[in-house]
């Protein structure tokens, strides 16, 4: 169980601001300031474990950046099996 909840752990900030600076270089925005979503996407991101948010960012083939619910979306179907492992492994105990 701890091994489970280890990988629902955060994403380091580190992380999250690598990534969607990556995407944002492969990826076309409306004219908007892009520090402010930078910041806004990853305080919102950084809920999800690390390996999720490099697995979402680095698949993601749109033309143009993707929304927050977008992004949240495929974040929450990576770690949708974890959390139901979690839940089942809760149940038992």
């Amino acid at each position: 169980m701890a091994q489970v909840e280890a990988s629902l752990s955060p994403a380091p900030v580190k992380v999250v601001a690598r990534e969607l600076a990556r995407l944002r270089s492969l990826t076309k925005m409306k004219d908007t300031d892009a520090a402010l979503v930078a910041v806004a996407y990853a305080e919102e991101v950084s809920r999800y474990p690390a390996d999720a948010v490099v697995e979402v960012c680095r698949a993601w083939d749109g033309v143009f950046f993707p929304s927050k619910s977008e992004l949240q979306d495929r974040l929450e179907a990576a770690v949708a099996h974890r959390r139901s492992l979690l839940a089942a492994l809760g149940e038992a105990a």
